[in-house]
């Protein structure tokens, strides 16, 4: 890959097909402002977004997690060690 090229690898999300939690709740804005005053015609809402922080597309670094999971096995690893 060239360096500076960025590339979109993000993918569509659809509330309770995840793998993790991604909730959406839509509400008319009155009801969560009861102040603000709109026309019946027009369509004004407020959406809550409630999510895992796992959803979604992630790129690992791949040199700092093969690390991480070095370092992992070898505590692993030597919690089994017997003195």
């Amino acid at each position: 890959m060239k360096i500076g090229r960025i590339v979109d690898m993000s993918h569509g999300m659809i509330p309770g097909k995840e793998n993790f939690k991604l909730e959406v709740r839509n509400y008319p804005v009155e009801e969560i402002m009861p102040q603000v005053k709109r026309r019946k015609d027009l369509w004004y809402i407020l959406s809550e977004v409630v999510f895992s922080s796992h959803v979604g597309t992630h790129i690992e670094s791949w040199p700092t997690l093969l690390q991480k999971m070095a370092q992992d096995s070898f505590l692993y690893l030597r919690s089994f060690q017997i003195n």
